[in-house]
């Protein structure tokens, strides 16, 4: 049975959760309710439970500010949200936080079950792993008649973590030829790759790295792995799982790259008419200035200069076309120092002067009416 906290301000609602399901048939047993906020947060400190169910809008402590708690506490509980259409611009900063999901109000008794057996099947699934490799750890080092060499595994680990592939598939190769110049038997061979991936494991965990598909590579590792006898078998079983592992991390890293560019993004095009600069976005963002740098260029030729530019050409124009404002006052709306750079930058994107360009829009216009 999964640990669960059902929290609903609303107590009528709230009964009927608790009572209205039953939990028991698709594994959940009901750990305590809470009525706001603040006391669902101190619950499931206390408690610890698997699984938290809560309205997004809750007294003291919104569902945001309780799942940033949650997260900076590191706790391991799981979170579903229920949420209206008015709160629903919430749901994707939730989403991007870690809540498994959400249910949209009214409540259709069908969807939340389906919602709950999926998040039942994921969280048993992840409990399945951490048991194997808390066992796998406690296992030790050491073979019956071969000790992998400490060096060459932290070499190999930090090799991986480094994201060089074709280096780690080279250092792989060598381990396995130690073994078999030491005779070492393909049971006692399984056991030095399970100790390999284990550390592997350990330090993906450690760098917020492991999601559940890297959950569920790791998991083959110990129900396929054990049925492999030949040691050319164990070697590319080993090999395939480590081409996998680094396309499931190129994965993770280009997610995380395009929710920081959206981000990123997003803030140049709010704040593109100040003295903006990329330090300040990477600090509003929480990134390093060189990581900025690198996704913005990946983006667009030129980076955020470009970007930023780009953003201040589109607004000008619009001004420039639907407003009588001067050109130094859009100028300076747009973010520019002064207008005759402004001029120069306009004439260099555009190919003609701000001027220029007004007129000819207004012509266009007017020819079309």
């Amino acid at each position: 049975m999964l640990k669960m906290i059902i929290a609903d301000d609303d107590e009528i609602i709230r009964s009927r959760l608790v009572n209205r399901i039953d939990w028991t048939a698709i594994g959940y047993e009901i750990a305590d309710q809470a009525a706001d906020g603040r006391e669902l947060l101190e619950k499931t400190k206390e408690l610890k439970p698997d699984v938290v169910l809560t309205d997004i809008k809750m007294p003291f402590m919104s569902g945001i500010e309780f799942v940033e708690e949650i997260k900076r506490s590191q706790l391991k509980t799981e979170i579903v949200v229920i949420t209206g259409y008015a709160e629903f611009e919430y749901v994707h900063k939730l989403l991007h936080l870690g809540v498994y999901g959400y249910i949209l109000k009214p409540l259709d008794k069908e969807e939340l079950k389906e919602c709950m057996r999926k998040l039942y099947e994921k969280v048993m699934h992840s409990k399945k792993v951490e048991k194997l490799f808390k066992k796998e750890l406690r296992a030790g080092e050491k073979t019956e008649d071969y000790t992998l060499p400490g060096p060459k595994k932290r070499e190999f680990i930090e090799t991986f973590l480094k994201n060089k592939q074709d280096e780690t598939m080279v250092l792989l190769g060598a381990i396995h030829q130690d073994m078999l110049e030491k005779s070492v038997l393909p049971d006692k061979m399984q056991q030095c790759y399970m100790h390999l991936f284990n550390g592997i494991y350990r330090a993906l965990k450690e760098e917020d790295k492991v999601d559940n598909e890297i959950k569920s590579l790791m998991l083959t590792l110990f129900e396929d792995f054990s049925e492999l006898k030949e040691e050319q078998e164990l070697l590319d079983f080993a090999g395939s799982l480590i081409e996998r592992l680094f396309g499931r991390l190129c994965k993770i890293e280009d997610e995380k790259a395009n929710i920081h560019l959206q981000k990123a993004l997003s803030y140049i095009d709010k704040h593109f008419a100040e003295n903006l600069t990329m330090a300040e976005v990477a600090n509003r963002i929480g990134v390093s200035y060189g990581y900025l740098s690198y996704i913005l260029n990946e983006s667009v030729e030129g980076g955020f200069v470009r970007i930023l530019r780009n953003r201040r050409m589109e607004e000008s124009k619009k001004l420039l076309t639907q407003t009588d404002y001067k050109i130094y006052d859009i100028a300076e709306r747009v973010g520019f120092a002064n207008s005759r750079y402004f001029s120069t930058m306009f004439y260099a994107d555009i190919g003609m002067t701000p001027a220029e360009y007004r007129r000819k829009n207004f012509r266009e216009k007017d020819e079309k009416n």
